[in-house]
């Protein structure tokens, strides 16, 4: 800066801080809200031009008496930093004039004011919001106290009510609720509340209440949540609720009919959810004589398995339940209840395992199926053993029959001439 131009500065400076500038709108050379994480280093950017002469931050709008830092062009042509909060330590600024709080907390939660004076010596002001984070733990919001991004509630009452909640962050996240209806999720209303214990994170609460539900009917709901403190994109977790079921007279969970399917052990199969096209959510439930299970659930292509069966067994894009390889500890009932577009079913399948011909296994669990070409072996060596034993039967009819005198005479006599 040369000597008529840092005289200027400081003036400007001493006799105006800047003031008499009438301050703008932030035209994109200091982006506001901007956000720092408490106790780390955190960084308040501007765009200054290169060729700056000054540039004064403030910790206020009130720009009279909360200077904390300022960097100004030397005649020389280097650059001063001070102010007094580069005194404490508290606050430096970069060579591009961007503010750096060493490290941040609760107290820097505020309005910051830059004044910049480029090269013609023109002023401008900025004001810029801080807005201070604390990073929840939580990925997802937890829904009736269940963290996941996929969720299955079963069974509910007629009146459900359910609670979504986001802890330990700040500020405080916006809960919204959501009903999957009609092929697209539409805004549910709830109730939201956050609150505090150690001013420095929030949780926030949000309730809905799912009235007149129909038994055995399947409704899916979302909870998200939206905040700058939220590491994931897309916060969201989608929560499948099945009413309360009730088993019909013929003990089924599902109106429809019972499908059979009988195939062999060691077979393939695939068992669809729904003949329609691919529903946006189902759930797997195997029914056994005295118990029931939920196998898998999905969302929009999302799966998520919920028991140690599925190691043996997958589930395809369109709904359908594939297994691999059959054995006898799958029979059963496979019930899907699905949802598709408004409209929520179910159907039933009950699958009959046949034993192959072959030999169990030591805990008679599932037959074996049995290649000809081990059957060979078996065959030849029974063969040969009744081979032995009408041999050894003849040889002892043989043994055991009656000497009779007379079938010699034929024979001359010891001793005689013929």
């Amino acid at each position: 800066m040369t000597g008529l131009g840092h005289t200027a500065f400081l003036a400007c400076l001493l006799v105006t801080n800047f003031g008499p500038v009438k301050p703008v709108e932030s035209d994109g050379h200091c982006p506001s809200p901007q956000y720092a994480e408490i106790g780390q280093e955190g960084v308040i950017e501007c765009s200054v031009p290169l060729t700056f002469e000054g540039v004064v931050w403030y910790n206020s709008t009130n720009t009279t008496d909360s200077l904390v830092a300022r960097i100004e062009r030397q005649s020389d042509g280097s650059l001063r930093i001070s102010g007094e909060g580069v005194n404490t330590g508290s606050y430096t600024i970069a060579s591009n004039g961007s503010l750096i709080i060493t490290e941040v907390t609760t107290k820097h939660n505020r309005n910051f004011t830059v004044l910049i004076l480029n090269e013609m010596y023109e002023a401008s002001s900025f004001t810029v919001e801080l807005i201070t984070l604390v990073y929840s733990r939580q990925r997802f919001p937890a829904v009736n106290s269940y963290e996941a991004n996929l969720i299955l509630l079963e069974p509910v009452t007629r009146n459900a009510t359910l609670s979504c909640s986001f802890q330990g962050v700040r500020p405080a996240v916006t809960l919204s609720w959501f009903k999957f209806n009609k092929g697209k999720f539409e805004n549910f209303e709830a109730t939201q509340y956050s609150s505090s214990d150690d001013g420095l994170s929030f949780s926030s609460v949000s309730d809905i209440t799912i009235p007149n539900l129909t038994y055995n009917s399947l409704h899916l709901f979302s909870c998200r949540a939206y905040g700058p403190a939220v590491r994931v994109k897309e916060a969201r977790t989608d929560v499948l609720v099945i009413a309360e079921i009730r088993r019909m007279k013929s003990g089924r969970k599902c109106h429809t009919e019972i499908r059979k399917e009988t195939v062999f052990a060691d077979s393939a199969l695939q068992i669809p959810c729904t003949e329609d096209a691919h529903p946006y959510a189902f759930i797997w439930q195997f029914a056994e004589t005295n118990h029931s299970q939920i196998l898998m659930l999905s969302v929009n292509g999302m799966v998520r398995s919920l028991n140690k069966m599925n190691t043996t067994m997958d589930v395809s894009t369109d709904g359908s339940l594939l297994f691999p390889n059959v054995d006898r500890s799958m029979k059963g009932v496979y019930t899907c209840f699905f949802l598709m577009g408004d409209t929520s079913s179910c159907n039933n399948v009950e699958l009959q395992v046949k034993a192959r011909v072959g030999i169990k296994t030591e805990d008679n669990s599932r037959a074996a199926s049995v290649s000809p070409w081990m059957i060979i072996p078996f065959v030849v060596t029974a063969f040969v053993a009744l081979l032995i034993f009408v041999y050894v039967l003849d040889r002892h009819r043989q043994v055991s029959r009656p000497f009779n005198y007379y079938q010699f005479e034929r024979f001359p006599h010891f001793g005689e001439s013929t």
